[in-house]
């Protein structure tokens, strides 16, 4: 990748952006799995892990607090249940609140009493309400077991008490609603619904099409239907001067829901980008309130408040010491790059501890905090490969056509983005040449032991098996793939991986993700 002109690079090999990044920002922790309602596009619902849970042990939480919650300034409890529900919530708000760190929460809402619409107000910094249609048949379709009367009075209540609080202390509150063929017509209602309601902002999303319902549901297959509501529903946001903003719809959820067969997760694209006309679009995102100042004041407080500013190399620069060896200005730096919030400056940590780059399904596992310190993870080989090649623009498999990949070309920014040293341009180290892949999945409790597979076509055909007879099963809950195996995998060549776990009479799916051995 070329910068402006082509002066030579500074030769020292160690000042070149390996993907090591010094900080984080925010935290997202998969607190619990249980949920309340029955949404149709539900992931974990699909799975029946919001029936069956579990939470995440307090213990487990309070060493990944420990350790992370100096770090950042944003927390967020879980996405794949309802956080509301979560076992020792009270306690996860006092240790964040030792720290400083104020939450960021999305919720259903329909768990609102009076008691926890008071401490939301206290403690979030951003409050997202799930809300996928603004009529009483759309939204209970989308989301079962809800009523839409109540979730609207809920909403109002919350938007209430937030809107008397002085700037600094408010936090943000905006209404999230999934995109798909049932609810598009909907969606200039939906912004005024959400103007009425006291909201701050509208956020759209497209449906991860994880179910054969979903992928036929996903405005992949009714492009222009989605354009002119997408449209329309900007024209109402300008009438309004209320902000709302459309994610596009990227290359993974076409790839998934246009060419999908059986019940998978995730399909891989090998195109970069977002599909052709429904790209990233908003109106207003000026007008939405900053995220509030002042560090929450509650009976949790303690006088442990560290001086942390929030830096986002997505929205600002920061006030470091600068590298004197290369500047914005210099020749040295690309004219441009590709650049993801998520492997910069976020983290999702599951449930077991597992530590992913983000909560979209099918993301590879790159380590447990039960086994490592999070920053050891956080700056580790895979972790810092994936940086450099989206740098690179060359992302790997799963990273390709994500919505959440920005192209940024102002040099101030990429100079941050690269913390001040040249994008090296060779290939990274083969895997080979990085070590044999560890896989990690979730501990089941009173199993007779695991089952791994792996598949080249998203397991149409199992390619591999340890196998599930009893002598066979696994009985950690990792697995080290042997040299002899690996030698023997293909490159180039994505490996779908899943492993089960087996009880007298029962097996269940406990972990999955995707590796390749080495991309040209």
């Amino acid at each position: 990748m070329k910068g402006a002109c082509d002066k030579t690079p500074i030769e020292t090999e160690e000042t070149f952006f390996d993907g090591k990044v010094t900080g984080i920002d925010f935290i997202n922790i998969e607190t619990t799995r249980y949920c309340n309602l029955e949404c149709r596009m539900c992931l974990q619902f699909n799975d029946g892990t919001t029936v069956t849970g579990p939470h995440m042990d307090m213990e487990l939480f309070r060493k990944v607090a420990e350790e992370v919650f100096p770090l950042v300034s944003r927390f967020q409890p879980s996405v794949s249940g309802e956080p509301l529900m979560s076992r020792g919530f009270k306690e996860m708000l006092e240790i964040s609140l030792k720290h400083g760190v104020r939450m960021e929460i999305c919720t259903n809402a329909t768990l609102f009493t009076p008691k926890f619409i008071d401490l939301l107000s206290k403690v979030a910094g951003k409050i997202l309400i799930s809300f996928d249609g603004a009529s009483k048949e759309v939204f209970e379709y989308i989301r079962g077991g809800t009523e839409f009367e109540q979730v609207v009075e809920n909403v109002k209540k919350l938007c209430a008490k937030i809107n008397l609080q002085s700037p600094s202390n408010r936090p943000v509150v905006g209404l999230a609603c999934v995109l798909m063929e049932k609810n598009i017509r909907e969606l200039p209602q939906l912004v005024r619904l959400a103007r009425d309601l006291g909201t701050h902002f509208l956020a759209c999303s497209h449906v991860h099409p994880v179910t054969a319902e979903m992928r036929a549901q996903s405005l992949a297959n009714y492009p222009e239907l989605a354009k002119e509501k997408i449209q329309e529903a900007l024209h109402w946001a300008e009438k309004l001067k209320f902000p709302l903003i459309c994610n596009p719809l990227d290359q993974l959820i076409a790839a998934t829901a246009l060419t999908g067969k059986g019940r998978e997760k995730r399909r891989l694209t090998s195109k970069d980008g977002v599909f052709e006309g429904l790209g990233y679009v908003s109106w207003g995102e000026d007008l939405i309130p900053a995220w509030p100042e002042d560090l929450p004041e509650s009976d949790f407080s303690t006088s442990i408040r560290p001086n942390r500013k929030r830096v986002s190399r997505k929205n600002s620069l920061a006030k470091n010491e600068p590298n004197t060896k290369i500047n914005a200005d210099s020749a040295e730096l690309p004219s441009s790059l590709w650049f993801c919030d998520f492997l910069w400056n976020k983290s999702y940590i599951a449930l077991d501890g597992s530590v992913r780059p983000c909560c979209v399904p099918g993301t590879p596992n790159l380590g447990n905090v039960k086994e490592k310190p999070f920053m050891e993870i956080w700056n580790s080989e895979e972790y810092r490969k994936m940086r450099l090649r989206l740098a690179q623009k060359k992302p790997l498999p799963f990273c390709r056509g994500c919505q959440h990949i920005r192209e940024v070309d102002d040099p101030s920014l990429i100079a941050h983005i690269l913390e001040n040293r040249p994008l090296k341009e060779e290939e990274e180290p083969s895997w080979e040449e990085q070590g044999l892949p560890t896989l990690h999945w979730e501990e089941a409790k009173d199993v007779l032991g695991y089952e791994l597979q792996g598949s080249f076509d998203s397991f149409r055909n199992i390619m591999y098996s340890t196998g599930r007879e009893p002598q066979d099963l696994l009985q950690e809950n990792r697995f080290q793939i042997t040299k002899e195996l690996w030698d023997a995998t293909p490159k180039d060549q994505i490996i779908w991986w899943r492993v089960w776990a087996h009880r007298e009479g029962e097996s269940w799916v406990v972990g999955q993700g995707q590796l390749i051995k080495e991309v040209s």
